[in-house]
């Protein structure tokens, strides 16, 4: 079986980023923060709404200004400055080292300098990788991969790209997608990777 690992939410902890890039725009246009800023803001990523949708109906940004806090997240989220908060979930090393089948990360990145460099810094270069950006389809990118597969994931891009190509999959809820966004579709989700192995 082939094992197809998607990367933010499931292997790399990306959330710091989300939310440190998040605070410093809003600061830069003189906002305040609450107090539980990073709490909310990623409890309803996870439930699976959009960051514009956060900005607009939690924070009460008009439409206009939440649009370009928006356009300019999604301009700097995968730049260096930021890259540099992700870590990896602490059972990462461990569950790819004990998988003895060929495994390889499917991920949406733009910046694929700045994800090199991120591989290397967590000791992942050396497993294949395929990395599309983020206006291209994860199903499409392994369709001629014969369906004895899983894919390991955190959102429903990984959960649709299983689906379409007829493979198996093990949905994470500690990334960006939690277990109640899980349970409404009726997927059974996992805390973490231990059942992989």
């Amino acid at each position: 079986m082939k094992y197809i690992f998607d990367l933010d939410g499931t292997i790399i902890n990306s959330k710091k980023r989300h939310i440190l890039l998040m605070k410093a725009l809003l600061k830069k246009r003189g906002m305040s923060i609450p107090v539980n800023f990073s709490f909310s803001y990623m409890t309803y990523k996870t439930m699976g709404y959009s960051g514009i949708l956060f900005l607009r109906d939690v924070m009460k940004i008009e439409e206009a200004v939440a649009l370009d806090v928006q356009r300019e997240w999604i301009q700097h989220i995968e730049d260096d400055e930021w890259l540099k908060y992700d870590t990896l979930y602490e059972d990462a090393l461990l569950t790819l080292n004990k998988i003895p089948d060929e495994k390889m990360f499917l991920t949406l990145r733009n910046n694929r300098q700045g994800l090199q460099k991120e591989l290397r810094r967590f000791c992942l270069d050396k497993i294949d990788i395929i990395v599309l950006n983020h206006n291209e389809k994860k199903a499409d990118a392994i369709k001629n991969i014969n369906n004895d597969c899983m894919i390991i994931g955190d959102s429903e891009v990984d959960w649709e790209a299983a689906n379409e190509i007829g493979c198996e999959f093990y949905m994470v809820n500690r990334g960006f997608r939690n277990k109640a966004y899980w349970d409404a579709k009726g997927v059974k989700s996992y805390d973490d990777l231990s059942s992989l192995i």
